[in-house]
């Protein structure tokens, strides 16, 4: 699923316009976001984004607990160029080939 497919309506309602960034480290292969959301107080996020394995973690734990992507790793996608959804992040009930 390429990361402009996903529903803008989503993306503003679930407030990626008001992340921001705090700082980024990088580890060979391995980069850290750090972020906090504007008037959110002082409560950050790390967003971990390995780029030889393709995979997201964020200390939100959205993913966990819902399955969908959270606006942090949304932001973190922007930032790094990835032009589509890692495939594992795409559960199999989103596809179109779904059968009831």
């Amino acid at each position: 699923m390429h990361l402009r497919c996903v529903p803008g309506k989503y993306l503003k309602r679930n407030g990626i316009n008001s992340i921001l960034f705090v700082r980024k480290e990088s580890i060979p292969t391995i980069v850290i976001y750090t972020l906090t959301k504007f008037g959110g107080g002082a409560r950050e996020y790390k967003v971990k984004f390995d780029r030889s394995m393709g995979k997201f973690y964020c200390d939100c734990l959205f993913w966990n607990r819902l399955g969908i992507p959270c606006t942090h790793m949304f932001y973190v996608m922007k930032q790094e160029d990835v032009p589509k959804i890692p495939d594992r992040m795409v559960l199999k009930r989103w596809g179109k080939n779904i059968k009831s």
